[in-house]
């Protein structure tokens, strides 16, 4: 992965041999596997006799380490044998785990209630991360935002000691949000002593820094009656760019791929709109003399500016440009014909920065109580890039024009004002007497007037074309033609990137007591809870909307301008905006249009829960078990937007960004739970044991009402070294803070483009003219638009309104009539221990596990692009007869303009819409000898492999509830569904050293497309093999060293998105256009980094 615009460090490269040469010189010279299939198999692998624990997926101490539930443990080595610090990245190589948020998210930069950019999160089977409950030490953590989702960020990775992950669903232990499962992180427990830690990596290209240093103290107390620990850990990554990249650098001049902008252009534009009327054709024409014979230039997309002050067009592959498409990297022509520009901005993976101070201790007030404490406070700051502003569309300057005298120019005695006359501090010319004409006052280039002198007068006459009064002689003012004010857009990129710093200050502070009730074995525990979390986002180098205007609007583009507000607030403009010329805009012009903002986010828990467990009486198979316990969680939120962020600010918003309403909301559940192991049979034939897992949970919420959460397992030994396990589980999942009291709150989204009434789209039900059914989906549109006469009914055929990427703002709101979603869960499966003495397999363990979830009334919304395909009849039944008033009600929240007809808007309501449905296998091997056991008797060390393998059978999902469930299986929608993911790790051993080769192998893989389209030309992807090298050495008793190499092999990501789409419309010209997917992956599973090196030092005392 060799950068064609940086040269490679040739430290790092040096550094890069060395670390390779150690580790196959280690690997020459020189364990048991870091993930295990739960307890049962480290107790097979070591001989030891089970002490009593507690199991992960119940509160029942067993003495024996046999889990009616699929468990899988992850041990710290695996965490620490990883090049990336991030949990969640590790935790996402195991077919358990569907990525969410990660580092790699680098796109998401807009925060609302539910989103908060930078954070990372983990999502179960693929089901969501609000249905995936995270523990810190089997109790529930702190959360991030409104949907109550665990920021793994948040997690201090340097005292982890061990993850045990559920997978067959946990609700009735732990609560409704376990629903898909739980991922408990268990922080180590009874240190003593020092641990200093020592952690640097980086990638062959010299970036994507990720340094650690940490350390633990511990100490016994009270001469052994308790112990405490405290834990202090900083982190750092580096961000990495895409153009440092050959893969995305590859597609830089591919004419079969889109540029990486959003189709924008570093240019500022004129915009023509439909209410002061579009230029002439035949002057657009005439302004391009190299056009195709036949060829009318598009009046109705924009007119961008070059250097010189004319006009070019991006389409017909940037007809007029004065740029250099051919030697420039930064334009290229995409598949479509226009001229597009490349984002060198881009980020692979954003930088973050983490500070975390963990505490725990324990002591024995006497023999039959214990006080416990935790608590861990996290401040990460993590910052998100976007490229330059677009103040286009609705963040449009209007510009006046026109042989009208400018009114401000005039002086009381009808002279010019001094700044608006020759040497004046506008930099005009105007003559002394009379004022200024508007395009005196606003002057533009000889094209561009021609363009705007040729608009026609408002000849037309009725309610949807709007008609300004002046309010001194009550006579309609002309707003169409020659003397209309122009709208003037374009991207501000004389401003830095724009960027979003998210700080996250996060805390829980855990009490309580522990200790033993006198009766039986019975013991108890009891403990209060509290955390907080305060999120403050910051908006760098963004432009305020009302700025950008007064500043650009004020005379000559805002040269010299001036402006003084209340108090003593002023701001000022020396250069003015570079709108048709370029030059250095002054610093003071930059400041005029900049403002800093601040979203702020505040989320607290409160937890009191108290459990029992312990001996309930004997039967003849053994004891029976129970826990009982009680537990209360209030959780309240609240949202605050940047006052001109909020859904009202009419005055001001950033550029670029939508409104967000400011959400409050509490919620709070009170709940009673039990459980019971009962063993059925014990040492009888075919019956070795045979046990019952019974647990029942009540749970009452003040929003959703009482619900009820059960499960059924059962274990059964036959012999000694086979058991089976399953069951049954259901949940009620009630709808959290951010589903039920979520004001309506907007943000962009893309849809497929173009959209469906545009006549260059490539939809089959659309508007083309390959559609049967074309005049019904024409008055469809209509309806949509709301009159006859917008700009659409004047040539539906060739309309080409609104923007042509499917870009459109979706606008989500709660719901406070929700119910819950049920889910239920069926599990089956066995653990085979090695029956055998022989050395060489006496130590394998082969766990095979089905699953099927099925969630039924899934609170979800229907996205922007379902909206569309709904009301346009995408699957043949949604909408046949083209009806506005559909059986799903879609088509009426779809929101398109008046005037201009464009799409605008969709609106959309949490609801009980749908189901998903998955089912799948889980296979997992562990096998352990000495090289000796297996003839290599001269070879020291031994040898163990892990083998991880899961197999999607279906990932059904309704969407609405008239639709027929699609299958998401072996595509990449969801965040990629593979048929089947292998994981396996080979390990060699000795008494001090041990070195591992990690191989994860992903199949080929259909596209998102294939869902609503088997049909769809677009292809997924080939399948993908990655290989991890490292090496651990303990120097001494007190020195540790683990080094490793990621991506051994430098292997490539796969691209995705390549095919052949056939172009529809009267304007793309027809035809088919190839792409080939050159720069475009999905970086969660296919690696984007390269390869990368890193070394961890380890001191302990």
């Amino acid at each position: 992965m060799t950068s064609h615009v940086f040269s490679r460090s040739r430290f790092v490269r040096r550094y890069a041999r060395s670390l390779i040469a150690a580790a196959v010189a280690a690997a020459l010279h020189a364990g048991h596997s870091p993930v295990a299939l739960g307890q049962e198999a480290d107790e097979a692998a070591s001989g030891q006799q089970p002490t009593e624990v507690t199991i992960t997926g119940s509160r029942i101490v067993r003495r024996d380490l046999e889990a009616a539930s699929p468990i899988v443990t992850v041990e710290d080595q695996v965490f620490e044998e990883s090049s990336t610090l991030a949990v969640e990245s590790v935790l996402n190589e195991l077919p358990q785990f569907v990525p969410a948020n990660t580092q790699f998210n680098t796109a998401d930069v807009f925060p609302s209630p539910t989103s908060t950019p930078g954070i990372s999160t983990v999502s179960m089977r693929g089901l969501g991360a609000n249905r995936t409950l995270v523990l810190i030490d089997g109790r529930r953590a702190q959360p991030v935002n409104s949907t109550l989702v665990i920021d793994t960020n948040s997690i201090p990775s340097s005292m982890l000691e061990s993850v045990e992950i559920i997978s067959g669903g946990a609700s009735a232990v732990y609560g409704a949000d376990a629903l898909a499962g739980v991922t408990n992180f268990k922080l180590r427990s009874n240190f003593e002593g020092i641990d200093l830690q020592l952690r640097s990596g980086i990638t062959e290209e010299g970036d994507g820094e990720e340094n650690r240093a940490s350390m633990l103290l511990g100490a016994s107390l009270g001469d052994g009656r308790g112990n405490a620990m405290l834990g202090v850990e900083w982190y750092e990554r580096g961000e990495v760019l895409a153009k440092d990249r050959d893969f995305w650098y590859s597609a830089i001049k591919d004419p079969t791929t889109n540029a990486t902008s959003a189709a924008r252009m570093n240019a500022f534009q004129y915009e023509p709109t439909a209410t002061a009327g579009r230029p002439a054709q035949d002057v657009a024409n005439s302004l391009f003399p190299e056009r195709p014979a036949g060829y009318n230039v598009p009046i109705t997309t924009p007119f961008l500016f070059n250097p010189d002050g004319s006009v070019f067009k991006q389409e017909l592959q940037g007809l007029g440009f004065a740029g250099d498409i051919v030697n420039d990297p930064r334009y290229k022509i995409a598949p479509n014909g226009q001229l597009v520009e490349n984002n060198f901005d881009l980020r692979y993976s954003s930088p973050a920065e983490r500070f975390s101070l963990f505490g725990k201790a324990h002591f024995d007030m006497n023999d039959h109580v214990q006080a416990f404490a935790q608590v861990n406070f996290v401040n990460t700051t993590n910052r998100q890039v976007l490229q330059p502003t677009g103040a286009v569309g609705g963040f449009a300057a209007t510009i006046p024009y026109g042989n009208d005298i400018y009114a401000p120019s005039l002086g009381p005695n009808g002279e010019t004002l001094p700044e608006y006359r020759a040497g004046g501090a506008y930099g005009l010319n105007c003559p002394d007497v009379g004022g200024c004409t508007q395009s005196q006052a606003f002057p533009v280039p000889p094209e561009l007037a021609a363009l705007l002198d040729s608009r026609g007068p408002n000849a037309t006459s009725t309610p949807d074309v709007p008609v300004r009064y002046d309010p001194i002689t009550g006579e309609p003012v002309i707003i169409r033609g020659a003397d209309a004010d122009w709208s003037l857009g374009g991207t501000l990129n004389f401003l830095p990137s724009r960027t979003i710093v998210n700080n996250t200050n996060l805390y829980q502070i855990l009490a309580g007591f522990r200790g033993d009730l006198g009766v039986s074995d019975w013991t108890w525990e009891a403990y209060a809870s509290h955390g907080a979390t305060r999120v403050d986002l910051d908006y760098i180098g963004w432009a305020s909307t009302q700025r950008w205007r007064e500043v650009v609007q004020a005379p000559n583009y805002g040269r010299g301008y001036t402006a003084t507000g209340p108090g003593s607030t002023s701001i000022t403009c020396t250069s003015g905006i570079p709108i048709f010329e370029q030059f250095e805009i002054s610093q003071d012009c930059i400041d005029a249009i900049t403002a800093s903002y601040t979203d702020r986010t505040r989320l607290t828990q409160d937890i009191i829960e108290a459990t029992a467990q312990g001996h309930v009486m004997n039967v003849p198979a053994g004891e029976v078990r129970g826990a009982l316990g009680v537990t209360y969680r209030r959780n309240e939120f609240q949202y605050l937007p940047d006052a001109t962020r909020e859904v009202n600010s009419i005055l001001d918003i950033p550029v670029g960004t939508f409104g967000q309403a400011n959400v409050e909301g509490r919620t709070q559940v009170r709940e009673v739970y039990g459980e019971l192991l009962v063993p059925l049979l014990r040492d009888k034939f075919l019956a070795h044991s045979l046990e019952l897992e019974l647990g029942y949970r009540y749970s009452d919420y003040d929003t959703a009402g009482s619900v009820p959460t059960y499960k059924a397992l059962f274990s059964w030994a036959p012999v000694n070294f086979l058991r089976f396990r399953g069951g049954y589980q259901l949940a009620n999942r009630a709808p959290n803070i951010n589903e039920l009291f979520l004001d309506a709150s907007s943000q962009a989204v893309t849809m497929r483009g173009p959209e469906y009434c545009r006549s260059d789209t490539r939809e089959r039900t659309g508007n083309n003219p390959n559609n049967p059914n074309r005049a019904a989906v024409q008055a469809l549109c209509e309806a949509l638009i709301g009159n006859t006469t917008s700009e659409f009914s004047l040539d539906p055929n060739n309309y080409l309104g609104g923007r042509s990427d499917g870009v459109i703002v979706q606008v989500t709101e709660g719901n406070r009539d929700l119910e819950s979603e049920e889910g239920r869960t069926w599990t089956f499966g066995f653990v085979l221990q090695s029956p055998f003495d022989a050395a060489s397999i006496r130590n394998t363990t082969l766990a095979i596990d089905w699953y099927r979830v099925k969630i039924t009334d899934a609170i979800a919304t229907i996205s922007a692009q379902t909206a569309f395909d709904l009301c346009f009849n995408r699957d043949g039944i949604s909408n046949p007869t083209y009806s506005i008033d559909d059986p799903n009600g879609a088509c009426r929240n779809i929101i398109r303009d008046e005037v201009s007809g464009a799409a605008l808007q969709v609106n959309s309501q949490y609801r009980n819409l749908g189901m998903i449905e998955t089912s799948g296998l889980d296979l997992n091997l562990n096998w352990r000898a000495a090289l000796a056991d297996i003839g290599l008797g001269s070879l020291p060390g031994s040898l163990s492999a892990n083998v991880s393998y899961s197999k999607l059978v279906e990932f059904k999902a309704q969407e609405y509830p008239t639709q027929v469930p699609l299958e998401n299986a072996g595509t990449l929608a969801r965040g990629g569904l593979f048929d089947w993911r292998l994981v396996t790790t080979v390990r060699y051993s000795l008494p001090t050293w041990d070195v591992a080769l990690n191989w994860r192998h992903y199949p080929s893989i259909r596209s998102a497309a294939y869902v609503t389209d088997p049909e769809t030309p677009i292809r997924g992807a080939g399948s993908y093999d990655i290989f991890q090298l490292t090496g651990n050495w303990n120097v001494t008793d007190h020195l540790g060293v683990t080094f490793g190499i990621d991506n051994l092999f430098d292997t490539d990501p796969r691209r995705v998105g390549a095919g052949q789409i056939q172009n529809i419309g009267a304007t793309s010209g027809g035809g088919t256009t190839v792409l080939s997917g050159a720069g475009s992956t999905v970086a969660q599973y296919y690696d984007v980094l390269g390869r990368r090196y890193f070394l961890n030092v380890k001191l302990r005392f």
